[in-house]
């Protein structure tokens, strides 16, 4: 892997040309938004989709949370391992089931109270959902996942392990704490995994800030879609056990269950592959390679603002950390959406 000029790394007997690995991000978050309103929420109205889980009317946090502040679902944290429906329950999940019920979808229809269908009693009215159809939107709602976890791992700096990724938790529980986080209007997640952590004692916080597309489409999948998508589990009998727990606990989860990292590591070599024309295969190993030499690139052209020191990049506080995503999403040209 060599620089051939400025723009075009050489990796094996592959030219990668930076202006349009650049441009397919950009597409891809784009087209990532389009699907995610057009498909999974079924052509739910541009602005109402734009006005769903705006950042603004979340809390900031302030530290680190205790258990019953939670940043999503603050008025809900009591109900937390006793009702996951109740604490999924949210106004943005309403909108969206809203428009389904409006539009018959999923074998939904306007005699169902929104509420029975989110958060069902004993005394609910029985749903006959449409098998078929659930199936499909399962479907759907598990490939926006994979899609937005990739631009999540290329997008905030330099990336981190994929078994650090698929561990990110959206509440405490007994796994440990919360790892998502909204501070200062921008969506963050604050990853505690260290491989060296239990024989050292020590801890290492790394904070990713999401680009704020990403951002939205991040939590419209955890705000509107994951409150029906876990009812559509029961209903349907495809969830195990566990899938209460998964789904109001774990940040990557879909088709009823957490990811685990060989998923994550499968989804997104097909996913950088298509990235890079489909003529390099590459996965994890060989991105993280391609990440370091775009890094060394764009530190060797900067003009020291980001940090003083190359290494601060992953030594110093929250508010470094904030700016080597921020940095990183200017250099992807991912500011210009």
């Amino acid at each position: 892997m060599y620089w051939i000029d400025e723009q075009t790394l050489k990796i094996d007997s592959v030219n990668v040309l930076i202006p349009k690995y650049c441009q397919f991000l950009k597409d891809e978050l784009s087209s990532l938004h389009e699907f995610l309103r057009e498909i999974v929420m079924f052509n739910i109205p541009v602005n109402d989709f734009e006005n769903l889980c705006n950042l603004g009317s979340f809390g900031n946090a302030t530290g680190y949370p205790s258990t019953g502040n939670n940043p999503l679902f603050p008025k809900n944290a009591d109900f937390y391992g006793r009702d996951p429906s109740a604490f999924l329950l949210n106004h943005n999940a309403h909108i969206f089931l809203t428009h389904i019920i409006k539009h018959q979808q999923l074998g939904l229809d306007q005699t169902i109270p929104v509420h029975d269908i989110l958060a069902p009693r004993v005394n609910s009215t029985q749903i006959k959902w449409n098998c078929d159809k659930c199936h499909e939107w399962l479907s759907e709602v598990h490939a926006a996942w994979e899609r937005a976890y990739c631009l999540y791992h290329v997008t905030s700096g330099l990336p981190a392990r994929v078994t650090e990724e698929v561990s990110l938790r959206i509440t405490h529980s007994h796994l440990g704490p919360t790892n998502l986080f909204i501070v200062n209007g921008k969506l963050q997640t604050r990853s505690d995994y260290n491989k060296t952590s239990s024989s050292s004692g020590l801890h290492k916080y790394i904070t990713r800030v999401l680009h704020p597309c990403l951002a939205h489409i991040f939590l419209v999948l955890l705000m509107c879609v994951r409150p029906l998508e876990l009812q559509i589990l029961k209903g349907i009998d495809a969830g195990d056990e566990h899938v209460d727990f998964i789904y109001t606990t774990m940040l990557f989860a879909s088709w009823g269950k957490g990811w685990d990292s060989k998923e994550a590591g499968e989804v997104f070599r097909a996913w950088l592959s298509d990235g890079f024309g489909g003529e390099l295969k590459a996965g994890i190993a060989l991105y993280r390679q391609f990440a370091v030499a775009l890094q060394r690139q764009w530190l060797y052209k900067t003009d020291g603002s980001v940090w003083t020191n190359p290494e601060q990049g992953t030594q110093s506080n929250e508010s470094q950390f904030e700016a080597v995503s921020l940095w990183w999403q200017t250099n992807l040209q991912l500011d210009q959406l």
